[in-house]
């Protein structure tokens, strides 16, 4: 089952040097671009063989969309293919932090660096808690670490 992150938000422009900017973004996650023009950028990270052997959200298969259909908003989706993965609140997390970190980049030349640090931290220590419990703790986020990142993600998670 697919997991979908969606994002909208107002821009001054949509243009070229905004759109290299958000081109130049999505690289740095590992996304190959497979489509672009002036109203629709279209990308794609990961394959099948990724997501079965690949625990690391940022090297699932994933498609990003990308589309201005009004000079000054733009709208994103990053649609995940969660096939033989076990997709955690953590991973779900991961990708809506990307999006917020996408638009924090393009309004506010913000990368959120501070915000990811944090994150990594207690996304590693997550996993290794899920890894040495097999998968009874770590899995989920308690209400404390929801609380934290919702912040960061400036949205209501429903994980």
């Amino acid at each position: 089952m697919p997991f979908v992150v969606t994002r909208s938000f107002h821009l001054d422009t949509w243009d070229e040097s905004c759109r290299n900017k958000a081109k130049e973004f999505w690289q740095r996650q590992n996304f190959e671009f497979t489509e672009s023009s002036d109203h629709m950028m279209q990308g794609k990270r990961g394959t099948l063989v990724q997501n079965f052997c690949c625990c690391d959200p940022s090297r699932v298969t994933s498609t990003l969309t990308i589309t201005s259909l009004e000079p000054n908003k733009i709208d994103a989706a990053i649609v995940v293919n969660t096939t033989f993965q076990l997709w955690s609140d953590w991973d779900k997390a991961f990708v809506q932090l990307e999006m917020a970190t996408f638009e924090s980049y393009l309004l506010f030349d913000d990368a959120k660096e501070t915000s990811w640090k944090e994150f990594r931290k207690w996304y590693n220590f997550a996993a290794v808690r899920a890894y040495t419990t097999f998968n009874l703790r770590g899995y989920r986020m308690t209400t404390k670490e929801r609380t934290r990142f919702q912040e960061y993600l400036q949205l209501s998670m429903d994980l």
